[in-house]
């Protein structure tokens, strides 16, 4: 049409439009009838022929997906800057050529890698060979395992992981996460140490995992609806589980106890609900029953949960659930744990602790609409312990669980005052401050 107006023959042409709002017309224009779109423009060549009309536009819709591709180096990279975040995992793959009467041909040698990272798994000839893992707060580690070599070519294949990066403090962005070298095979031929530096061999770099790049953790997508065997693979590394459950009635919060797991990622109806490392233990030492910050701060004190992982428990939102029917859980487990062992809870309130010091309101509640049912404890005076734990102290109102359990017992929540006027005299004297510790039963 341009080419037409601005080169060649001039001829009548004919802009039509309509502005009604909402309703199509048609009109007749020089015998002949037209369907005028709402806020559309339609231009007719010679009046008659229409060459143009914004309603009938044909274009192309294009979805923008991003893939990770392979890189390739002659060096090291760091995680951030390979993966962008796009997964917690990357490989690092190289080939090693071993010849006949090559020092490395029929003899066990020692794989040595040097790391920043988190974890590394390795893996010789697609055989998994070991896993090395930094502690806390010393990132810098090193894997060392025996490897036997074949005559060709090997492939020596690097799974780097990582549990999150830091995201404050001075300098984070530059911490490194990656597998930095150097990697070296070392052998001995007649007594005399012979190291061959993998370090500046040509590594690809493969970011994610087959699994997630397929979608197995969404039940919507092809591999994340079929493929699935239906045997239990218990205490297997790097397999993808998939278990259905129903979803919990009423409106008390939903979690997953993950006992049994061992290191990976979870995700409920195709969202994620995070990572898990349940088979990572605290050390046993350093915790206690009292919990006291007075003096100098030290990161020692009020440590809890010795001895058990960081967390077991996994919250699901209930907008992840499905209304009715059966939700799915999928899970990649890294390290090998038994899937058997996971459950469905809910949470509610069993018993509602709160202690407050006279001249204060002391309140207590119920979740989900429950009442409270009894008070086991209240005492008012000078109480030891904390929260849940409190027992009776050397002083004590011998009226305060029947005042408390009038104020409270068959309501969702209550508010008391702590006073002597309204839960009796202490029989403190008046050095000591009064303090009111309850326990409710929901």
């Amino acid at each position: 049409m341009e080419k037409l107006l601005l080169h060649g023959e001039v001829r009548t042409v004919t802009f039509t439009s309509q502005t009604e709002d909402t309703k199509d017309v048609n009109v007749t224009f020089n015998g002949k009838a037209y369907k005028i779109r709402a806020w559309y423009v339609s231009i007719l060549l010679g009046c008659n022929d229409e060459v143009y009309n914004t309603a009938k536009v044909n274009t192309q819709t294009s979805l923008m997906a991003r893939r990770a591709a392979n890189l390739v180096a002659n060096k090291h990279m760091d995680q951030k800057e390979v993966a962008n975040d796009t997964s917690d995992y990357l490989w690092y793959i190289t080939n090693v050529m071993v010849n006949e009467g090559d020092p490395l041909l029929g003899k066990s040698n020692s794989l040595q890698v040097d790391t920043s990272g988190h974890i590394v798994h390795t893996f010789v000839n697609g055989s998994y060979i070991g896993t090395q893992f930094a502690t806390v707060g010393n990132y810098k580690s090193r894997f060392q395992k025996n490897v036997q070599l074949v005559k060709g070519q090997n492939q020596i294949a690097l799974l780097n992981a990582t549990i999150g990066f830091t995201n404050y403090g001075a300098f984070f962005d530059l911490v490194p996460a990656a597998v930095t070298g150097p990697l070296v095979l070392v052998s001995s031929i007649n007594n005399t140490t012979v190291t061959r530096d993998l370090s500046i061999n040509q590594w690809v770099y493969k970011v994610g995992l087959p699994g997630e790049l397929r979608k197995f953790y969404d039940v919507t997508s092809r591999f994340g609806r079929h493929g699935w065997q239906e045997d239990l693979l218990a205490n297997r590394k790097f397999v993808w589980c998939k278990a259905t459950f129903d979803t919990p009635i009423g409106t008390d919060p939903v979690d997953l106890d993950f006992k049994g797991l061992g290191k990976g990622h979870a995700w409920v109806n195709g969202k994620s609900i995070g990572r898990y490392w349940t088979s990572m233990l605290a050390s046993t030492d350093g915790c206690s029953l009292t919990c006291d910050y007075v003096g100098p701060y030290s990161d020692k004190k009020c440590l809890s949960n010795c001895g058990n992982p960081s967390q077991r428990w996994y919250h699901v939102l209930r907008s992840f659930l499905n209304d009715e029917g059966s939700s799915t859980l999928v899970l990649f487990e890294e390290f090998g744990g038994n899937p058997s062992f996971v459950t469905v809870q809910t949470l509610t309130v069993d018993h509602a602790c709160a202690d407050a010091y006279e001249g204060s309101t002391l309140e207590l509640s119920c979740q989900g609409g429950q009442r409270i049912s009894k008070i086991s404890t209240a005492s008012f005076g000078n109480p030891t312990g904390k929260e849940c734990g409190n027992q009776q102290g050397t002083c004590k109102s011998l009226t305060a669980v029947a005042a408390v359990t009038w104020a409270c017992v068959g309501k969702p929540s209550c508010s008391i005052t702590v006073s002597e006027a309204f839960l009796g005299t202490s029989n403190c004297n008046d050095s000591q401050p009064r303090r009111l510790a309850v326990v409710a039963v929901c």
